[in-house]
Parts: C-alpha cells; sequence; structure tokens
C-alpha cells in the first residue's frame, strides 16, 4: 500500500530482495504499508531518494469476522468485528463500531486491546484498520448483513 492505501501489486520472496532491487528503488520517494501474507502483521516502510530511512511494525490484528447493521440502504450503521490482537484465528475481542466512527481519527477508540502494541501514530493505525475494514464493507458476504 501506499501512503494514501492505494494497492501496490507486486510479489517478493524476501523483503530484502525487494530492497535491493535497483530497478524497483532508484529514486523512490514513498512509504509503502507492508503485510505479510495473511494481512495480520503490518509494517510501514519509509523511503526517500532510493534509501530506506525507517521500518516501523504497524499492527498485528486477525478480523475473525464482521457483521454489517443497516438500518436502511444508505450504508451500514454499525460494524461488529470479532478480532484477535496478533495472528491467530481466534476471536479474542468484539469491537462495535458506529457509522460516525469510521475515521481514522476515531477508529482506534473501538480496538482498546491493539493500543499500547505500537508507539506510531494512532492516525496511521486508524488509516490502516479502515483499510481492512473497508474490504468486508465494500463487498460484502450475504451472511455478514443483517437489516433492523
Amino acid at each position: 500500500m501506499d501512503k494514501n492505501l492505494n494497492k501496490i501489486e507486486g510479489r517478493f520472496d524476501s523483503m530484502s530482495d525487494l530492497l535491493r532491487n535497483p530497478e524497483f528503488i532508484a529514486r523512490l520517494n514513498q512509504t509503502f504499508y507492508v503485510s505479510n501474507v495473511t494481512e495480520a502483521t503490518w509494517f510501514k516502510l519509509t523511503i526517500r531518494k532510493g534509501k530506506l530511512l525507517s521500518t516501523n511494525f504497524l499492527l498485528s490484528m486477525k478480523t475473525s469476522w464482521v457483521k454489517i447493521i443497516n438500518r436502511n440502504c444508505e450504508g451500514f450503521d454499525f460494524l461488529i468485528i470479532g478480532y484477535s490482537p496478533g495472528e491467530e484465528n481466534v476471536s479474542a475481542a468484539t469491537a462495535v463500531i458506529p457509522r460516525d466512527d469510521f475515521t481514522a481519527e476515531r477508529i482506534l477508540k473501538h480496538f482498546p486491546y491493539l493500543l499500547g502494541q505500537t508507539a506510531n501514530d494512532p492516525k496511521d493505525i486508524g488509516k490502516l484498520i479502515c483499510y481492512i475494514l473497508s474490504k468486508y464493507i465494500s463487498n460484502p458476504k450475504p451472511n455478514m448483513l443483517k437489516y433492523v
């Protein structure tokens, strides 16, 4: 992902292979959000003028299930998420997010088990959580939707 969380496609065997590729890295000024294959653990890479400035751990969260609660067809009213801090596929916690709190600034308060996981900017982590959950919202499976 780039700094606006737009997806950049590409596969590589290791981070060192990616960063040693001169065709890819030359004159690059970019911030990347990189995840493992399961998209449970996320890192932030900052590259300026082709040099790696920093690699920061951002988030480790596995989403087990999502329910979307709607009162009408204008969008969701609430999201209910079962998640675990870390990569385990067991729901260890539940978060209920009203539509008004689905912003990078507000969403993190609904995930108390993720607070303190990292010392990075909470807004950065909020953007990442919004991105992860937006995949469920944009293309929901029928068993995820509940209408009230």
